[in-house]
């Protein structure tokens, strides 16, 4: 009876065997070799135990029928049915792996990573330009470096005031992501220029610098409320006005 029963298990995996897909390949490729050997008897019944071995019907480790038709061994509808409906529900929230294993083991779960708030990333993505600014201010002089100075004390006070409150992001937001940056630009720009011998280039430069310092005083004032906003701009402007008039008598 048991041999009967080996007998016909032996039956069931030569079928399973020759009907699974990495079989098809290799009976093919050995009957290609019997074909060039013009169907020599002889040769193919040497053939029939080297595609017996290729199978794993002779010698070697036996492959299982599961191995033979790619299944790796794990059930995945009891995968699913096991995880309860509130796991479910938590992964396709978008819960962490790690979060997930902190509730499975019963720990704490990991403080969620905070996402930079905009005026936060706003100010950060300035900060090269500013250095940039702050370093030029430190060497320039007279009237240049007075401006420069002004124009960092004006970035540093609008940045307090929009961290103190960041509902103001709007009025000064141009300030941090064009004005700060063109500014930058245009310094180095100035640097080339001043080296040679376009004057002309060199007073259109510090002309826009001059302008730009007038913009800088406008955004910080826009943090203070329309009446210190207008006081500040008419003081700038005369004070510019009075430095482009009687600048040769200052200077004399």
């Amino acid at each position: 009876m048991s041999r009967r029963r080996s007998r016909d298990s032996l039956k069931d995996e030569f079928a399973v065997r020759i009907r699974s897909p990495q079989s098809l390949g290799v009976l093919a490729f050995w009957f290609f070799i019997w074909a060039i050997c013009n169907f020599n008897p002889w040769v193919g019944f040497g053939l029939f135990f080297a595609a017996g071995g290729s199978l794993g019907f002779f010698g070697g480790k036996r492959d299982t029928v599961d191995d033979l038709w790619g299944y790796d061994g794990r059930d995945d509808d009891f995968d699913d049915e096991d995880e309860d409906e509130d796991s479910r529900r938590r992964r396709q929230g978008g819960e962490s792996e790690a979060a997930a294993r902190a509730r499975a083991n019963g720990e704490a779960l990991p403080e969620p990573e905070a996402t930079p708030k905009l005026h936060q990333a706003v100010i950060t993505d300035a900060k090269p330009a500013l250095v940039r600014l702050e370093a030029a201010a430190s060497v320039a002089e007279g009237e240049l470096g007075a401006r420069l100075r002004n124009m960092v004390a004006r970035v540093k006070e609008v940045e307090m005031g929009l961290r103190q409150d960041p509902s103001k992001l709007s009025d000064v937001q141009r300030l941090f992501t064009y004005y700060l940056p063109a500014t930058a630009d245009l310094l180095g720009a100035r640097g080339a220029v001043a080296g040679g011998a376009d004057h002309a280039r060199l007073a259109e430069i510090d002309t826009m610098i001059g302008k730009l310092d007038l913009a800088y005083t406008d955004f910080a004032s826009r943090l203070r409320g329309h009446d210190a906003r207008s006081l500040e701009i008419d003081m700038r402007l005369l004070d510019q006005s009075l430095d482009d008039e009687f600048a040769h008598k200052t200077k004399g």
